[in-house]
């Protein structure tokens, strides 16, 4: 998997939003067949593991991300599943359907998963059960789709502002481009090297969340 998909999903995800907004009321239902198909599984699970603070707003955010994929990212409800305070074992399942209706697919699938709720370096953490990175990057390449997208908001809790989990990873310099031909997994995780991601109470919700939903649906540059 390449820095270069990785940024070309980011443009692309919100060029896709941002046109759909332009469009939507010039465009019908019965517009011409879809080229690819898209799935979301989207998480939140404010509680984590009996030591870990109740978040206030995953649940929130998962809704809000499941709202504009099925509002402005066309994506329909048939396929897209939501899942609040899941167990590890409940979101191994859905992934499992997913594969499966992905296999029978007539177009290219590209699949979205949104997690928000407790992490550590090396498993998500839903109540009393952990799904493992590794074992949700195993799931997901199962899954036979041409384009897989991970974005973990992924949180530990603090007071008003609640520190998030998340491993640093070192600096990197992105090449952007125009042209892609390859294919593979993209994850976009909620924190970089040295810093935290948030939960705030004035804008009820993760700071991460917040600002992506904001910058897709046509607050974020286009360059």
């Amino acid at each position: 998997m390449t820095r270069r998909l990785c940024l070309w999903l980011l443009v692309c995800l919100g060029v896709w939003l941002s046109t759909a907004v332009a469009t939507a009321e010039q465009e019908s239902e019965a517009s011409s067949p879809a080229k690819v198909r898209r799935f979301a599984l989207v998480i939140g699970a404010n509680r984590g593991r009996p030591n870990d603070a109740e978040l206030a707003y995953a649940h929130r955010d998962a809704e809000r991300v499941a709202e504009l994929m099925r509002r402005l990212g066309r994506i329909h409800q048939e396929d897209l599943v939501m899942l609040q305070q899941p167990t590890a074992q409940a979101v191994e399942r859905v992934i499992a359907e997913l594969a499966r209706r992905v296999t029978s697919a007539d177009v290219p699938v590209v699949l979205y998963v949104y997690y928000s709720g407790h992490a550590d370096a090396t498993a998500l953490r839903m109540g009393e059960t952990t799904l493992a990175l590794a074992r949700l990057n195993d799931l997901l390449a199962a899954v036979p789709a041409r384009v897989r997208v991970l974005i973990l908001d992924a949180c530990r809790s603090g007071d008003v502002t609640r520190t998030k989990g998340g491993k640093p990873a070192k600096p990197f310099d992105i090449e952007a481009s125009d042209e892609l031909a390859t294919r593979g997994t993209a994850v976009i995780r909620s924190s970089a090297a040295g810093e935290d991601a948030q939960e705030s109470e004035r804008l009820r919700g993760g700071i991460f969340t917040h600002h992506l939903l904001t910058g897709l649906v046509g607050a974020a540059d286009e360059s």
